[in-house]
């Protein structure tokens, strides 16, 4: 799997973007209700996903930089995620809310 965002990208992207935009994040939180199953594609480094989770919403995320995925551990090691790009992505499991944040593409 090519992975595009290898470490310095990762670097660079973490000092850019260190935190989801609270505009934004109060976007997406709008839609969350604590009893749903949450998916995050393309969830990079976690700047949404990481709080989500500190928030206490069921949220599962997957992007497919190990990099990435990589600094999202080091913030919530106990993360759900999986790497995998979204052209090969199968879920096994049903989600009551997906989001893709702006930029991911």
């Amino acid at each position: 799997m090519i992975n595009y965002y290898g470490s310095l990208c990762t670097t660079m992207y973490e000092l850019l973007h260190p935190h989801a935009p609270e505009d934004e994040l109060q976007f997406y939180l709008q839609y969350a209700k604590k009893e749903m199953k949450i998916l995050e594609p393309l969830c990079g480094s976690g700047r949404f996903l990481v709080p989500f989770l500190e928030r206490g919403f069921n949220i599962t995320g997957f992007d497919m930089s190990e990099e990435m995925l990589k600094e999202l551990y080091k913030k919530a090691p106990k993360a759900k995620v999986f790497q995998s790009s979204i052209e090969k992505f199968s879920p096994k499991e049903k989600y009551d809310y997906i989001f893709i944040t702006s930029g991911s593409f």
